[in-house]
């Protein structure tokens, strides 16, 4: 029974994504909205443990490996350069 119902909300959203062939409408607003929801709902929790753990904080703060505060400060350079002033 949830297969089908997995299947009949797939079809919903891929006939939601669809009708923007029409015009902008709120079904494809709504799928939209959902997919760029769930989207970023998996990356951030994926990019936490797999990228921020095992690079930044265990190597800093329970290694004690003081010395990437040096690439950790050019590389918030880095990224505040792109921010708006």
């Amino acid at each position: 029974m949830t297969e089908t119902i997995g299947i009949w909300i797939a079809a919903f959203l891929t006939l939601c994504m669809f009708s923007f062939l029409y015009k902008d409408n709120p079904f494809y607003k709504f799928a939209e909205h959902l997919f760029v929801g769930v989207s970023m709902g998996y990356y951030i929790p994926y990019t936490y443990y797999n990228a921020f753990l095992p690079y930044a904080y265990e190597p800093l703060f329970l290694k004690k490996e003081y010395i990437l505060i040096i690439p950790f400060i050019i590389g918030f350079l880095y990224w505040f350069r792109f921010s708006s002033k």
